[in-house]
């Protein structure tokens, strides 16, 4: 009802909520996007990874798992079935398969996942049974090797702790 909306108009929070010229433009160059799903499948960088097929996940995986067991052949690195936790937004609760990178360090695993949380770059895992599992969907292959690089850091960091104590 036009009263209704004049009474949100005049509110002071409108002008605080109100979208800005820059997200609309960011919004409607989005929605041009999508309306050729193969180009948008392609160029917006969540919908190219909820399409990724595990097993292309898993090809990744596999190279990351064999560098890291090639560096550090005492700490046990393998490949595992998981799931992609999708989230937030339309899709809550939905999840995706993907394959895992597993590592069991000798320390603790708390410590290993802060060290990558709070290196460069930083890398978010998370944890369990005492394992660090890392989920590659969310990661662009062109940073595959900084990945690789971080975790190397992070590892040899951790056993140099451990070793200190």
């Amino acid at each position: 009802r036009r009263e209704l909306v004049g009474r949100i108009r005049r509110n002071p929070l409108a002008r605080a909520v109100r979208i800005d010229k820059l997200c609309l433009a960011g919004l409607e160059a989005t929605l041009r996007l999508l309306r050729e799903p193969e180009r948008a499948a392609a160029e917006i960088p969540v919908l190219r990874m909820l399409a990724l097929p595990a097993a292309a996940i898993g090809v990744r995986a596999e190279a990351l798992a064999a560098a890291l067991a090639a560096a550090f052949p005492d700490v046990p690195c393998t490949v595992e079935d998981g799931i992609s936790e999708v989230g937030g937004g339309a899709l809550p609760l939905q999840t995706l398969p993907t394959r895992l990178v597993a590592l069991a360090p000798r320390g603790s695993a708390a410590d290993l996942e802060g060290r990558l949380r709070r290196g460069t770059p930083p890398v978010l895992a998370r944890i369990k049974g005492e394992r660090i599992l890392l989920d590659l969907r969310t990661v662009d292959p062109v940073e595959d090797a900084s990945l690789q690089a971080a975790l190397v850091r992070a590892v040899a960091a951790a056993r140099a702790s451990a070793e200190a104590r």
